[in-house]
């Protein structure tokens, strides 16, 4: 297992808490839908977005803590890969949440462009967070070939991380978070009182 020699994960420590801002909106604003089946997928998408974020960020201080001039590379890095794994499989969760939201009767307007960004987004995240929540049957299965991981790791170069047979780009991830999170930033804002 090579351990990464570069980092190609930008930062998302610029994007705030968004849960808070709506759970503020909701109490003193008479803010966020009114129906409460919307509401609940409101709380549980921005709620994603923000443990996302977080993991994204954890994930990405561990990995350039692996890189060689860190003191505990192999320590680093495994640890950068748990919270990479718990991220994929958060935004993938996150994704769903939204789908939840725009499917929903009264939800507000998602912009079609940001829709379709993650949507495109959501084949390459769907497959690898698949392969990282089965990865057991396969290798059970030995459906992982020689030389492929069997957990998420950070490719030498620093820009993709794989396992199994299934890649995901570090820079299209952080691209689709940010997407997510101005999503949800926008959604802890809504007041249905406004939209008459």
């Amino acid at each position: 297992m090579p351990l990464p020699t570069e980092l190609h994960m930008p930062s998302l420590g610029d994007l705030g808490n968004n849960q808070g801002n709506l759970m503020l909106n909701i109490a003193l604003a008479r803010g966020g839908p009114r129906d409460d089946l919307l509401r609940r997928h409101f709380v549980n998408f921005i709620r994603l977005v923000d443990l996302s974020v977080a993991q994204y960020e954890l994930a990405r201080s561990h990995l350039e803590a692996s890189l060689p001039d860190g003191k505990n590379r192999l320590g680093s890095l495994l640890s950068g890969v748990d919270h990479l794994e718990l991220c994929v499989i958060t935004v993938r969760r996150a994704l769903n949440a939204l789908q939840s939201v725009t499917r929903h009767p009264n939800a507000p307007e998602i912009p079609r462009l940001a829709r379709r960004a993650l949507q495109a987004f959501g084949g390459p995240l769907g497959r690898t967070r698949d392969a990282v929540i089965h990865i057991e049957k396969d290798i059970s299965k030995g459906n992982i070939s020689s030389g492929e991981s069997h957990a998420l790791l950070v490719s030498e170069d620093g820009r993709t991380a794989s396992i199994g047979g299934h890649q995901l780009s570090l820079e299209d991830l952080e691209r689709a978070i940010r997407r997510l999170h101005e999503l949800a930033e926008t959604l802890s804002q809504y007041r249905e009182s406004d939209q008459t």
